[in-house]
């Protein structure tokens, strides 16, 4: 088959070249409308539950964390000229506007839904002539006296509303919260948003000094911003390294630009692909273009080294070609493969980030190697046969001298070989248990950067910025008898608010309780003290006065004002509790999480668990008369409920205040009582951007683990078909695994903790050093023929011949992947650094150990089995006659 393939190629190569032209522009034109991904990756599947509760949220509420907040320290804020920059400073960012890129009409778009800031807040006033509430601002144009100022001065510090919100009480720093349009910020025309809003807030930086930015767009915007500027970065610093490289090694211009063709013809068509699928460039996707230079340079180096090894051999450019496509043709197609296998395996995940991630790089990969077996074949039949010079690097003495120290390990120090591998076990292994996982949102941003820096000090000051939403919900609306407030529901709304002030890593919640104590404040006058819950007669009497009910319609729930509305869902039977979140990493979320859970579940199950404690106590009257005095509500409502059965009449109560007691023995009552205080029950859900964040970056790294065990049996399988002998493919697996281990345990050492960007690095590096085995232990059977079964002879012979090639494409992927650590991104850098490291010591181990493994078991590991594959790795028939085959020159 390889040998029709080969003819085939040299034979149309001036239609393929067109072909593979007509292909790349296409890729070329589609990668042009690759897009970055400003919104989190979708780490979560969609039927996960987390998942589920977060897309209701934002179907009901919208996207959370769509605040930008600026913060200034300002001495001598309240004076006039201070305050009034800060008034124009707000004024145009709420002018701020932004060119439509989605069209070529000049249009502009205001992205800016509403700034709020000392000088930009509202009051709730009564209107005496409309008998209704208004939110009226509390500033309606510059002051222009110290007089003035001083009065709306203490206006803002009496509305406890917006204490240490938008200003730190006793300190000097004040912020101004930007909200920006969901709508244009998730869209393409949202262009550079962030960078010139940032752009504006800086012209402002001479009136009140240096100012701190954070909030999930600027964060996130700031973030993608450096994945733009590093593609291209890693991109070119990889063409370099890998130019120089090729240059060192073979001394000719003609093999790295073939070299360099193939892999840029690769990253166009990745992006392309990219493109095709609808997928945006993320920070995972954005290592695609590189990693498939550093991936395909490597099929360059086995095609070409192997063409210059038959030139030396017998000088006919044409011979070699074909044998070149026949005999390195297949083993490349099946090494491409098994990396793609590798990257494939994220496919068994459940999250879209990584299946995306996984489906585009398995394909390409699998296209790096058509590209490469059409692209170098062809050029170099175009090319004059390699000169004596271009060939002396396969002749170089120092590599020989490596390659001979390495068969001198492997034959005579097998012992040493072995109990360094099983250290280098021991102590991976022993590492493997000091790792830790992470999952920051600015986690791999390195500690000094500004977006880093200045998220700390919005944590120091105001507990955090990240979205952390409470749901609360009732099987009935959170109102009762129209606009009558159900005091208990919102007493425990309260209730559970204080219980979350006491979290260090909490800020301040805001919620429908503080929307109703800022109406009570406005309803008894004014005054800071009347910013509170009031007592359950005293909501009654506020809630149905004509002023509330004028502007608050509760009963038509389609008319309720935007103040309430945005803290309830449309049936009144949710409500949230907005909460911002310190960026406290996995283990510290969960555990948050928990506490938070049980703080809130101690409030909402209360009754249930002391009606339980009732019925199971000695002495049950006591103990339902003591409930039923704690919770009138649940006796009117049983009363109800057993006159509406007919069981009593309504007057007998009235008459006989014992006569209810007569009933607390009775099952049937105690069960209907149950079911009241169970159906009055409020159930939650914590959720918010700051939690699903952390809750997939968890389900992510255990989805990998899974997707590297899968790789390791999917592989294995494939090699059992390609060398039909279990023996044969533990022996292969055992050098391959030997360096993930020691990546392993050296991440435990150095502190390096597991995240999506660093579990990737067992994946990728464990598809590409399979390569090296399949190279080895194919040239490996075929000396087995050669040699008449001779083991010793065909290990060494299959060293000396692939050991070039191997040591090759190691030192290149290893400084292909260490160009990661130019990156600004903490965990690409822990990528590059631990993928060079773990392919380094997997180059070690294939040319050590494996060989190693091949001479002391002989016989039990080379059975007829692997003598006669089922798939033949390399085409081992006997060359045709070819000496005086010539390529005629179109």
């Amino acid at each position: 088959m390889w040998q029709s393939i080969a003819n085939g190629i040299l034979r149309y190569r001036l239609f393929i070249l067109i072909g593979l032209g007509l292909i790349t522009v296409f890729m070329g034109f589609q990668a042009r409308k690759v897009e970055l991904q400003y919104e989190f990756g979708k780490l979560l599947p969609n039927n996960d539950s987390t998942n589920l509760e977060y897309v209701h949220f934002r179907e009901t509420y919208g996207q959370d964390g769509l605040v930008i907040v600026v913060a200034a320290e300002i001495d001598e804020f309240y004076t006039v000229e201070k305050f009034a920059k800060w008034y124009e400073f707000g004024n145009s960012i709420k002018d701020f506007t932004i060119e439509d890129i989605s069209k070529n009409d000049g249009s502009l778009l205001h992205p800016i839904d509403s700034v709020f800031s000392e000088a930009h807040l509202y009051n709730i006033v009564k209107n005496k002539e409309a008998k209704k509430f208004e939110l009226s601002p509390i500033l309606h144009g510059a002051p222009k006296s110290q007089l003035e100022l001083d009065s709306l001065e203490i206006v803002i510090h009496s509305l406890p509303f917006y204490k240490n919100m938008i200003y730190k009480d006793s300190s000097n720093i004040h912020l101004m919260m930007i909200f920006v349009n969901e709508e244009i910020f998730n869209s393409k025309s949202r262009g550079n948003l962030v960078t010139e809003l940032h752009e504006l807030c800086e012209t402002y930086t001479s009136d009140f000094g240096a100012m701190r930015y954070s909030g999930l767009p600027f964060v996130r915007s700031v973030t993608m911003s450096k994945v733009k500027s590093e593609l291209g970065l890693f991109v070119g610093l990889a063409v370099l390294v890998t130019a120089l490289i090729l240059f060192f090694f073979y001394r000719s211009f003609k093999v790295v630009f073939t070299s360099l063709l193939v892999v840029i013809i690769g990253v166009v068509w990745s992006l392309g692909t990219i493109a095709l699928f609808g997928y945006k460039i993320s920070i995972l996707m954005g290592l695609m273009p590189p990693l498939m230079i550093v991936i395909g340079i490597p099929n360059c180096v086995y095609l070409i080294t192997k063409y210059q090894q038959e030139i030396i051999g017998h000088g006919n450019k044409a011979k070699a070609l074909l044998r070149v496509i026949r005999k390195v043709g297949n083993a490349t197609f099946l090494t491409n493969a098994t990396t793609a296998m590798g990257f494939a395996t994220f496919l068994l995940t459940k999250s879209d980030m990584m299946r995306q991630f996984g489906a585009v790089a398995s394909i390409n990969i699998i296209a790096l190697f058509f590209i490469s077996i059409l692209v170098v074949p062809i050029v170099y039949s175009y090319l004059k046969a390699p000169k004596e010079k271009h060939t002396k690097h396969l002749e170089k003495r120092w590599l020989d001298k490596v390659i001979e120290a390495l068969l001198n390990i492997s034959q005579f120090h097998r012992p040493a070989v072995y109990l360094a591998s099983v250290t280098v076990i021991a102590l991976g292994v022993f590492g493997m248990t000091l790792m830790k996982t992470s999952g920051n949102i600015v986690d791999d941003l390195p500690k000094g950067d500004a977006v880093v820096q200045d998220l700390k000090y919005f944590e120091e000051n105001f507990k955090g910025v990240m979205p952390f939403e409470v749901l609360v919900r009732s099987q009935d609306t959170l109102y009762k008898n129209g606009n009558l407030p159900n005091c208990k529901n919102l007493e425990k709304i309260d209730s559970i608010q204080s219980l979350l002030l006491m979290e260090d890593k909490l800020s301040k919640s805001i919620s429908l309780v503080d929307a109703i104590k800022y109406i009570s404040q406005s309803y008894s006058g004014g005054d800071e003290s009347d910013y509170k819950l009031k007592s359950c007669d005293g909501l009654v009497n506020m809630m149905s006065s004509t002023y509330f009910k004028n502007t608050f319609d509760l009963e038509d729930k389609g008319k309720s004002s935007e103040f309430l509305s945005g803290f309830m869902d449309s049936t009144h039977k949710e409500t949230r509790i907005t909460v911002q979140v310190k960026d406290i990493g996995i283990d510290s979320m969960d555990a948050l999480v928990n506490r938070v859970k049980m703080k809130i579940e101690s409030v909402l199950q209360a009754e249930s668990m002391e009606l339980k404690l009732a019925l199971e106590g000695n002495d049950l009257e006591v103990g339902l008369d003591q409930f039923f005095g704690n919770h009138p509500w649940a006796l009117s409502a049983i009363e109800d409920t057993l006159i509406a059965r007919g069981e009593v009449d309504e007057f007998d109560f009235l008459m006989d205040e014992e006569l209810i007691r007569t009933f607390y023995s009775n099952p049937n009552f105690q069960k209907t009582l149950s079911e009241i205080v169970q159906h009055e029950q409020l159930d939650y859900t914590v959720t918010g951007s700051g939690v699903i964040y952390t809750k997939g970056t968890t389900y992510l790294v255990g989805n990998l683990f899974t997707s590297l065990f899968a790789a390791v049996i999917v592989i294995g399988i494939l090699m059992s078909l390609l060398f039909r002998s279990w023996r044969m493919v533990l022996i292969s697996l055992i050098p391959n695994i030997l360096p993930l281990v020691f990546t392993s345990g050296l991440m435990g050492y150095l502190g390096v903790p597991i995240k999506p960007s660093t579990i990737l690095v067992f994946s990728i590096a464990f598809g590409i050093s399979v390569d090296d085995t399949i190279h080895f232990l194919a040239k490996y059977r075929q000396e087995l023929k050669l040699q008449s079964w001779n083991i010793k002879g065909s290990v060494l012979n299959a060293i000396k011949e692939t050991g070039v090639s191997m040591v090759y494409t190691s030192i290149i992927l290893f400084f292909g992947f260490s160009i990661f650590i130019a990156s600004n991104f903490g965990g690409t850098q822990a990528l590059g650094i631990l993928v060079s490291v773990t392919l380094f010591v997997a180059m070690l181990s294939n040319l050590i150990l494996l060989p190693t493994l091949l001479l002391t078991l002989e016989k039990w590991a080379t059975t007829k089995a692997f003598r006669d594959p089922l798939l033949a790795v390399v085409d081992e028939e006997e060359d045709i006659e070819l000496e005086k085959l010539e390529i005629v020159e179109e």
